[in-house]
């Protein structure tokens, strides 16, 4: 990132905010026909380690965000440069992404009580991810396997569709939790 590029347009957080709490984030972007700027994080835009968590039930969505630079648009909600992302739940809270999580140099840390569930039905790119203490749903495997690293440490992971690609982590590890796979395409052997 640059000084030039176009950030966080629902919110750009390099004054240390810490912490959002029951909030949705709806039909965000950042946009830019300049060559040489970067448009990132459609919603949010983090420096800082930030915080989101979701309460008592409270469902959190991320939909309609997206960046577009010289006409080609991707759906990012967020982006994360060089710090961390929690995303909390505490006594019921939810989580629905529709869009994307990017970002350079960054951890996604998917923390709670075991009471709150995660759905992500986009990508999640770049990231140093880590799952406890949550019912994590996943669309499609392909979503996770996005130049990212990905530690189970407890709670339960869903992924709805494994597909017939394969998924490539950097690095995978099963400390803890359950890793349940719906349906998995199988390609026929062919001598």
């Amino acid at each position: 990132a640059n000084g030039n590029d176009i950030k966080g347009q629902g919110f750009s957080n390099n004054a240390k905010i810490g912490e959002i709490i029951n909030s949705s984030f709806v039909r965000n972007s950042a946009s830019t026909t300049f060559d040489g700027v970067d448009a990132q994080g459609g919603a949010i835009w983090t420096d800082q380690d930030l915080k989101i968590t979701s309460t008592d039930g409270y469902e959190s969505l991320f939909d309609g965000n997206y960046v577009s630079q010289n006409g080609e648009v991707r759906p990012e909600a967020i982006y994360v440069d060089n710090s961390e992302l929690t995303l909390e739940t505490k006594t019921g809270g939810k989580f629905l992404f529709n869009d994307e999580i990017n970002g350079k140099d960054y951890k996604l840390n998917v923390v709670g009580d075991n009471t709150g569930v995660i759905t992500f039905n986009n990508n999640i790119r770049n990231a140093e991810i880590s799952l406890g203490n949550n019912t994590v749903n996943v669309t499609e495997g392909s979503y996770l396997g996005n130049n990212n690293s990905l530690t189970l440490n407890s709670g339960t992971l869903n992924i709805n569709n494994l597909g017939s690609a394969p998924v490539h982590f950097n690095d995978f590890s099963l400390v803890g939790g359950q890793m349940n796979i719906d349906v998995v395409d199988v390609l026929p052997w062919v001598p």
